[in-house]
């Protein structure tokens, strides 16, 4: 059954992260990496992930890049630091060769070329720094503030009403909201 599970993953293109630890993926404690995110399997001794890091689903850690192949012969390689307590966000990219600072928050879709800072804010395509996580996490924490927040049990898929639903739609028309993590 195990064997079955671990197929079924691989043709989903899930990442096996104990095969890339077991490669030389240097992973601390506590990091999750979402099933769809892909690490760089061809260099995973060039790849470190610091404790506590999120990794969101479908964002890339490469540590190789072979755009240079074709008109150079040669494919780039590069170290990848990834700090403690990053956020890398939905689809963002980090190239070969980049560091990306302790409590960095890395927006979806960015592509992060180079270092970004600890405690940066960075977003875009190349990622640039817009804000510090103080500022960020201040103007956030006066919106949770105003509201509207919910709790995560019966406001997400898989116990939300059909009236929750629409409550929640009429909340949402004008402004973002927020739930409420359960830890």
């Amino acid at each position: 059954m195990r064997l079955k599970r671990l197929l079924a993953r691989r043709l989903r293109g899930q990442v096996d992260v104990n095969r890339l630890v077991a490669q030389g993926l240097r992973l601390g404690r506590g990091v999750y990496v979402a099933p769809t995110a892909y690490i760089d399997a061809g260099h995973p001794w060039l790849i470190e992930i610091g404790d506590k890091t999120l990794i969101g689903p479908w964002a890339i850690v490469l540590a190789h890049d072979t755009s240079t192949l074709l008109h150079t012969g040669h494919t780039l390689i590069g170290r990848v630091n990834i700090g403690a307590r990053v956020f890398l966000g939905h689809g963002a990219i980090v190239m070969p060769g980049s560091t990306i600072g302790d409590g960095a928050v890395i927006g979806p879709g960015a592509v992060v070329l180079g270092d970004i800072p600890p405690q940066s804010v960075a977003i875009g395509n190349p990622a640039v720094v817009v804000s510090d996580v103080e500022s960020f996490t201040a103007k956030h924490d006066e919106a949770i503030a105003r509201g509207p927040t919910w709790p995560i049990p019966g406001w997400t898929l898989g116990g939300i009403t059909e009236e929750r639903k629409a409550a929640q739609r009429d909340a949402l028309a004008d402004r973002c909201g927020y739930l409420e993590s359960p830890g």
